[in-house]
């Protein structure tokens, strides 16, 4: 993948595939994100036995390019799951959630992991796009992101849990890193839980059948 952006300094690209590590924080703050997309990549691509490189120019773009081998398939391989492992797909027939996310990667991953649990989603890249969402939708329920451009993730979750009709909306949030102080401030709008970067299928499974799944099965 190329890109004419902003580019990365040759002393910063020896850590940019680590979590949490970004090119400086003026370039945070104007285009967002958590320093958790490109470690997310990397995972992906050696738990496929592959890899990803970078060349950059600091001021002229970046090129990234993802290397896998992938043996072609002749017939799909049937997987079975054993009962204590298994996904109750057909019980989130008709869930749709919202997933608020700014980082593109982030939003790519929780859609194909929620469309494998048979749950469809929308997907908004900030708080305020969001509430726009909701002004005629209501999703069974919200995947929020905390730090997030235009309106963060906690700003949000106020004001919709400040609309009479979107208060009963569960509202999860999506964090690398939680504090005493989040956790309280999240306990006094009354956000209703957490998942951690980078999440997993098993968390969205765990929240699903917390928050929707009884919901849905009382319907």
């Amino acid at each position: 993948m190329n890109d004419t952006g902003i580019g990365i300094n040759q002393d910063e690209q020896a850590h940019i595939f680590n979590a949490f590590s970004q090119v400086e924080i003026s370039t945070t703050r104007k285009y967002g994100g958590t320093g958790l997309g490109l470690s997310i990549v990397k995972q992906l691509c050696t738990l496929m036995g592959g890899d990803i490189t970078l060349v950059s120019e600091k001021g002229k773009g970046s090129s990234f390019t993802v290397t896998l081998e992938l043996p072609q398939s002749i017939q799909p391989t049937e997987i079975k799951l054993d009962n204590k492992n298994e996904i109750q797909q057909s019980n989130y027939e008709g869930v749709n959630i919202l997933v608020v996310e700014d980082n593109k990667i982030n939003q790519v991953i929780a859609q194909k992991q929620l469309a494998s649990l048979g749950v469809t989603c929308d997907v908004a890249c900030d708080g305020q796009e969001a509430l726009t969402y909701l002004e005629h939708n209501k999703p069974k329920l919200i995947l929020m992101d905390l730090q997030m451009p235009i309106m963060d993730g906690f700003t949000a979750s106020r004001l919709i849990k400040e609309n009479s009709n979107l208060t009963d909306i569960p509202i999860i949030i999506l964090s690398a890193s939680v504090g005493k102080e989040d956790k309280k401030r999240a306990a006094d709008l009354g956000i209703e839980d957490f998942i951690n970067k980078p999440f997993k299928q098993a968390d969205l499974h765990y929240v699903l059948n917390k928050y929707v799944l009884s919901s849905v099965v009382q319907s």
